[in-house]
């Protein structure tokens, strides 16, 4: 009985608090009080992988939705510290960090994530944004899911 109590919260310790949305892509999202739903997450990324798989073989949709299911986001209320001094996004690896600018479609969720995509699908990082097809799907998404 004692190993099975110690096993429980040995376990009960290594679980974090669990996500505030899962998108239907299995992207984890902790918004940190910040309004965003999960029909507005799914509504994004849904556009975005139809928008890539428009550029051909370099996105295929089996690859960008296996490299979304390995990624964290956490939304901030204000602009977040980086290398550039503050700002409204920053990817580091699978973990996408954003500030909150009242939906999905409006903030740098979908920029960051295209970082994330670059570096896991295609090996690289694309900092300087010369990747102009790209670029202009991550920063061109629809506020269609916004209220």
């Amino acid at each position: 009985m004692k190993t099975l109590t110690l096993l429980v919260v040995l376990l009960s310790l290594s679980c974090g608090p669990s996500a505030d949305i899962v998108s239907k892509h299995n992207v984890s999202f902790y918004l940190n009080e910040a309004n965003w739903t999960k029909l507005q997450v799914d509504l994004q990324e849904d556009w975005m992988i139809e928008q890539l798989g428009n550029l051909g073989v370099a996105y295929r949709r089996e690859d960008v939705e296996k490299s979304m299911r390995k990624t964290v986001v956490f939304v901030y209320d204000s602009p977040i510290p980086c290398y550039a001094g503050l700002c409204n996004g920053m990817q580091n690896g699978t973990k996408l960090h954003v500030v909150d600018r009242g939906c999905p479609a409006v903030s740098a969720y979908t920029h960051e994530l295209m970082h994330w995509l670059q570096e896991d699908i295609r090996g690289y990082v694309d900092y300087d944004h010369k990747e102009i097809g790209v670029w202009q799907i991550a920063d061109g998404a629809p506020s269609r899911s916004c209220p």
